[in-house]
């Protein structure tokens, strides 16, 4: 589930050639900017585990399009910014 206290909040990263970046050479896509999450204020969200890709902005919706685990999973304590380099999310399909 997502943090609900300390500010937490989805981030939009609008559906452009700006914002997410194929990469032919390694046939996937990836951020082509860096996703900056709000900073977290008044208390930790814990430790973070996934990140995902998902259609809306309300927190706890169902809407997930694509998750993958954060390895090593981030704790996240009182006034941090969590972001995700330009080029670090990548998203690839492998087909059999």
């Amino acid at each position: 589930s997502e943090p609900t206290s300390g500010g937490y909040a989805r981030v939009a990263m609008p559906r452009n050639s700006a914002t997410w970046v194929y990469d032919s050479s390694e046939k996937c896509i990836k951020n082509g900017i860096d996703i900056d999450f709000p900073i977290s204020a008044g208390s930790s969200w814990g430790l973070l585990q996934d990140i995902f890709i998902a259609k809306g902005s309300i927190i706890n919706t169902a809407d997930v399009w694509f998750r993958a685990s954060l390895t090593p999973p981030i704790y996240v304590d009182v006034d941090t910014q969590v972001r995700i380099a330009a080029g670090t999310f990548i998203i690839s399909r492998e087909n059999s």
